[in-house]
C-alpha cells in the first residue's frame, strides 16, 4: 500500500478545497527556528526571520544576512515549501530586506516575492513593512496575482520583555484574474517575548485570521552553550507540538526542526543563516 500517495490524495479530497479558500500556505511562518516554537515571533527582534513575518524584527541585525528555509508537509515530497531571503542593516536604527516563497503541488503553486523596510524612529519602538506580490497556480481555476502589503510594530517595555504585533495582507488585497476577484485572508498576530535569563527566552502569540479560527501560540528556547540552541512549542488551531535545534559555526547557523499534528503527522524542516563578517560586506 502506497502510504504517501494515500496522504496525498486525502489531502487533496479533504484539505486542498479549505486550503484554497483560507490561508494560504506562504502565509505560514517561515523558518526551522520559528517552526520549533510553534509559529511565536511577534515579539522577536533582531531576527532574520522577521523578514518572513514581523518585519519589525529585523532591527538589530548587525551585518548582512542571508538564510533559507524548506519544509516538506506532513513528509509529503509534493508537499514542499521553500524560502530565501536577505536582510541588510542601513545605519543603526534602519534595515532592508527582500524575500522569495514558494510552495507547489504538482500543478498546484503559491508564489509571494516581497521587499521590506523597518526603523527604529524612537528608543525602544520599531516599526516595519513589507510589500508582496503573491500569485497562486490552482488546477481548473486558472492564476491569479495581486499585492499586499505587511505591517509591524515592536516596543521593548523593559529590557528583557519585547510586545509586538503584525498584519499580513493588511490592505484586504483581492486575487486578481481568479474567479470573481477572490478574497485574500487577512493575518493578525500579537504576543510577547520574554528573555528570562542569559539562556532562556520564552514566547507567547495570538494569532487570527480575520473571520477565522483564534491560535494560542507557546514557545521557548533555551542556549546552554554558545554552540547549542534548544527549542520547543504548542499551538491551538489546529493544535500542534514542535520541537528543534541550532548548531551555530561561527557565521553560519544550522537549524533543523518539526511540528506535528496528529490527524496530519510529521512536518520536518531545516534552514540555514550565513551573517556576513564587516571585512565581508
Amino acid at each position: 500500500m502506497n502510504i504517501p500517495f494515500l496522504k496525498t490524495w486525502g489531502f487533496l479530497v479533504f484539505f486542498f478545497p479549505l486550503l484554497s479558500m483560507s490561508q494560504p500556505a506562504v502565509w505560514s511562518p517561515a523558518g526551522a527556528s520559528t517552526a520549533a516554537t510553534a509559529g511565536t515571533q511577534a515579539g522577536i527582534s533582531g531576527s532574520f526571520w522577521g523578514l518572513f513575518g514581523n518585519p519589525a524584527g529585523m532591527i538589530g541585525i548587525g551585518q548582512l544576512t542571508i538564510g533559507s528555509h524548506v519544509e516538506q508537509r506532513f513528509s509529503i515530497r509534493e508537499m514542499s515549501a521553500a524560502q530565501i531571503g536577505v536582510v541588510s542593516p542601513i545605519r543603526e536604527n534602519q534595515a532592508f530586506g527582500a524575500r522569495v516563497s514558494w510552495f507547489g503541488l504538482g500543478n498546484f503553486g503559491e508564489g509571494r516575492y516581497a521587499i521590506s523596510y523597518s526603523i527604529e524612529p524612537l528608543e525602544k519602538f520599531r516599526i516595519g513593512t513589507s510589500f508582496n506580490i503573491y500569485q497562486s497556480v490552482i488546477p481548473s481555476q486558472g492564476s491569479g496575482q495581486t499585492i499586499f502589503a505587511d505591517v509591524g510594530l515592536q516596543y521593548d517595555v523593559t529590557s528583557n520583555l519585547t510586545l509586538g504585533m503584525f498584519a499580513v495582507n493588511a490592505n484586504r488585497a483581492r486575487l486578481r484574474n481568479l474567479g470573481e476577484g477572490s478574497p485574500l485572508p487577512t493575518l493578525l498576530q500579537a504576543g510577547l517575548s520574554f528573555k528570562a535569563s542569559e539562556e532562556v527566552t520564552l514566547m507567547a502569540d495570538i494569532s487570527q485570521e480575520v473571520a477565522g479560527p483564534l491560535s494560542l501560540r507557546a514557545g521557548m528556547q533555551y542556549q546552554p552553550t554558545e554552540i547549542l540552541i534548544i527549542r520547543a512549542g504548542v499551538r491551538t488551531g489546529p493544535s500542534a507540538v514542535s520541537a528543534g535545534f541550532g548548531l551555530k559555526f561561527d557565521s553560519l547557523l544550522l537549524d533543523v526542526s518539526a511540528d506535528y499534528i496528529p490527524l496530519l503527522g510529521f512536518s520536518p524542516h531545516i534552514g540555514l543563516i550565513y551573517q556576513f563578517r564587516k571585512d565581508e560586506a
